[in-house]
């Protein structure tokens, strides 16, 4: 049994509470955070203290955002191009899925006021509301590959294209 030690950071206690750290984890980590000032997120998975996948299931609990996997997911060309991918990468956000008048957006830090601003500017141009996910880093790493690919298909047309003219 895990010694439950409660304190006043909404998404340590969370970890604690589900097992993920121990007391003695979280106190190192407040204690790193408090000498270097790096964000618990960036101390977390870079020590590799907890698996991003659960750290974001566990972000999007304590944010009140659904959690999704998008490595588990077709993401559909139409969708990366709604977003530039210039943005998604800045942002650390991906255009999904959509579904009827809903663009499905997940992100690394829903709590990024920027990207949210950018998102939805985008969502009002094409009369679509928006629903946001968090996601891990790996989710997001795995995602922006896809711009690659795209990009790739692109450049092949275009250079099809060239050869036949």
């Amino acid at each position: 049994m895990i010694a439950q030690k409660k304190g006043n950071n909404p998404l340590l206690d969370k970890l604690i509470e589900q097992g993920l750290i121990t007391s003695q984890q979280y106190q190192e980590i407040l204690a790193k955070q408090e000498s270097s000032n790096l964000p618990l997120e960036k101390i977390i998975l870079e020590d590799k203290l907890v698996n991003p996948e659960d750290f974001a299931k566990v972000k999007g609990q304590v944010l009140n955002v659904p959690y999704v996997n998008l490595q588990d997911m077709l993401i559909e060309e139409v969708h990366l191009k709604f977003l530039p991918q210039d943005l998604a990468l800045n942002y650390q956000m991906i255009v999904f899925a959509t579904k009827g008048d809903e663009l499905q957006v997940g992100l690394v830090d829903p709590t990024n006021f920027q990207a949210l601003e950018a998102i939805e500017y985008l969502a009002r141009k094409n009369n679509l509301q928006v629903k946001y996910y968090v996601i891990s880093t790996l989710s997001f790493d795995w995602a922006i590959k896809k711009y690659e690919t795209l990009t790739q298909e692109v450049g092949e047309v275009l250079g099809a294209a060239e050869q036949k003219f």
